[in-house]
């Protein structure tokens, strides 16, 4: 039933079957089982072996508080191994047993997580959750506003940046301001209203150069579905250079893709490829799964098209 080795110096003992295990696991005592399992995720933590298992065994030890606290730490490195999905479920785990404080903290985390992850629903069930305790904070507000677009929700969008835009306004905040004009724009755009779109990008809102880099982003996407190529790739090189400066990776993936598929209309295969490849190393850089997503998908086409059906099937799958 129970078999013993030597594990780097030390004696271990395993019970091999796992119906042997419950068996064993179910006759121990509720308050014995809780007592070991608070001893292991203690030893754990001491040995400061963070891990998915320290969480669980501080669980079912009843030690809550250490284990929302070490789930918070323990996400943090699983995104940090690109490993967004199992980070999301553990902290999915943890939530209702949050302290406010905590849950508050979670919640964020899980609207990053996803959004990152490309699953806006999700990353907006959450993102209303903390809007509900945050009611006069005009960030949520305007996250929430930027998840229904990525989510292709428009209606509700315009009352709920307005009301951001009432509450950055009344706190001047020229910075949210000028974020909040980029979301508009955006939401203009999505919805095929591109005289809209670029009404508002020719405004320009000071306050923030990181805004002035979306607007142009904007422009550029506009002029590329209105098929004015050249102007659509100067706008896209220079914002590929100016993202690069202001070290924001995701607007860089997204300009990459975009001069793939300028050159991807041109018939330059070869230059097509090369961006949607640097796409993909900068998507997976930042951990933005939606543009690496992307970046897949036109490496397919592009290689469908060159009848590689072996690469395209890869890319597809990938």
């Amino acid at each position: 039933l129970v078999t013993k080795s030597l594990l780097r110096g030390e004696v271990t003992f395993t019970v091999p079957r796992s119906r042997v295990r419950e068996c064993l696991y179910a006759a121990i005592d509720e308050d014995e089982r809780r007592e070991v399992h608070r001893r292991i995720a203690l030893a754990l933590d001491e040995a400061r072996q963070e891990s998915r298992e320290l969480v669980s065994h501080a669980l079912l030890a009843g030690e809550v508080g250490l284990a929302v606290e070490r789930a918070i730490s323990v996400s943090q490195r699983l995104e940090a191994s690109f490993s967004s999905e199992n980070a999301a479920s553990l902290l999915e785990e943890v939530l209702p047993l949050a302290s406010d404080a905590s849950r508050r903290i979670i919640l964020g985390r899980l609207v990053e997580l996803y959004e990152c992850l490309g699953q806006f629903r999700k990353a907006l069930s959450h993102a209303l959750v903390k809007l509900d305790v945050q009611k006069d904070d005009p960030a949520s507000h305007l996250k929430v506003g930027e998840l229904m677009i990525s989510a292709g929700q428009f209606d509700g969008v315009p009352e709920v940046l307005d009301r951001a835009g009432e509450l950055a306004s009344s706190m001047k905040d020229s910075t949210l301001m000028a974020d909040l004009a980029v979301a508009r724009a955006e939401m203009h755009f999505r919805r095929g209203e591109n005289d809209e779109a670029l009404a508002i990008c020719a405004e320009v809102p000071g306050g923030s150069e990181k805004a002035a880099l979306f607007f142009a982003n904007i422009r550029g996407k506009v002029l590329l579905s209105r098929g004015e190529l050249e102007r659509a790739e100067t706008i896209f090189h220079e914002n590929l250079i100016d993202a690069e400066e202001a070290g924001i990776e995701r607007l860089r993936g997204g300009a990459l893709i975009n001069l793939g598929i300028i050159a991807l209309r041109r018939s330059q295969h070869d230059e097509a490829a090369s961006y949607f490849h640097r796409a993909l190393v900068v998507s997976r850089r930042c951990r933005d799964q939606r543009t690496a997503a992307f970046s897949c998908v036109n490496m397919a086409v592009l290689a469908h098209m060159r009848c590689d059906y072996r690469q395209a099937l890869e890319s597809y799958h990938e």
